[in-house]
């Protein structure tokens, strides 16, 4: 889950317009989220058998755990603030510029 929280608050691959290649294409701009960064998070485990599956009947919990994690940011800032965001990359500065002009807009 903090995957997920880091790949969509913090990942942002700029890509340049002119030839379609990745400008930042080293890690020094690669920003994974620390400790400090992600408050407490309690995972439910269900207790269910998926027999449809494979023969093992399990599932694996790899990535599985980042799959919602950037829609269920997006719609925090909407419940936040009632902008939607709809770049994939919800960098947090643009979720905070988007916050900031709401209530700018509401203030007029």
């Amino acid at each position: 889950m903090v995957w997920g929280v880091g790949a969509a608050l913090m990942e942002d691959g700029v890509i340049d317009p002119r030839h379609g290649q990745f400008v930042n294409r080293d890690l020094a701009e690669y920003h994974v989220p620390v400790h400090a960064d992600i408050p407490a998070i309690e995972a439910v485990f269900l207790p269910e058998v998926d027999d449809k599956t494979n023969p093992l009947k399990i599932k694996g919990l790899g990535e599985l755990g980042i799959s919602g994690a950037g829609a269920a940011l997006a719609n925090a800032v909407f419940n936040a603030c009632g902008v939607r965001i709809r770049s994939f990359r919800r960098r947090w500065t643009r979720c905070w510029q988007a916050c900031r002009n709401a209530a700018a807009r509401q203030g007029e």
